[in-house]
């Protein structure tokens, strides 16, 4: 998936997260703006409690 998104410039790597392996993290573009209609990012949906925490806890 992340190498689909990547080949339609939807997301690009914007840096690599501080911790054992180095993993790499992504941004949107200005291209998944576009094809999702979207003014800026904050336009998504927001996460729900479940979700928030989950994403935070990674």
């Amino acid at each position: 998936m992340i190498k689909l998104l990547v080949s339609r410039s939807f997301i690009r790597e914007v840096g690599k997260k501080d911790v054992p392996g180095k993993p790499v993290q992504y941004g949107t573009t200005r291209e998944f703006l576009k094809a999702f209609r979207l003014a800026t990012i904050s336009d998504l949906p927001k996460l729900d409690g479940l979700e928030k925490e989950r994403f935070e806890r990674e």
